[in-house]
C-alpha cells in the first residue's frame, strides 16, 4: 500500500520517471514524454493511469494464462 502511495507521489512530480519504472522504455514512455512536453497535466494524468491500472492488467493476464494451460491439459 505504501509503495502505491509513493508511486502516485512520483507520478505527480516526475511523470516520465514513474512510467519508465513501471512499464520500461516502450511506447508508454514515449506517449508520456509527448504528453508531458505538450502540457504537464496530461503527462501527470497518464502517469497516474499507468500506476493505478498496471496491477489489474497483470492479474488478468495471469488468470488467462492459467485458463489456457488448464484447458490444454484436458
Amino acid at each position: 500500500m505504501l509503495g502505491k502511495i509513493i508511486q502516485n507521489i512520483f507520478a505527480l512530480i516526475l511523470p516520465p520517471v514513474i512510467v519508465a519504472f513501471r512499464r520500461g522504455g516502450g511506447l508508454d514512455l514515449v506517449i508520456n514524454l509527448a504528453l508531458t512536453v505538450c502540457g504537464f497535466l496530461p503527462g501527470v494524468l497518464h502517469a497516474l493511469w499507468v500506476v493505478n491500472s498496471s496491477d489489474d492488467e497483470e492479474e488478468v493476464s495471469t488468470s488467462t494464462t492459467a485458463t489456457i494451460s488448464a484447458g490444454s491439459l484436458v
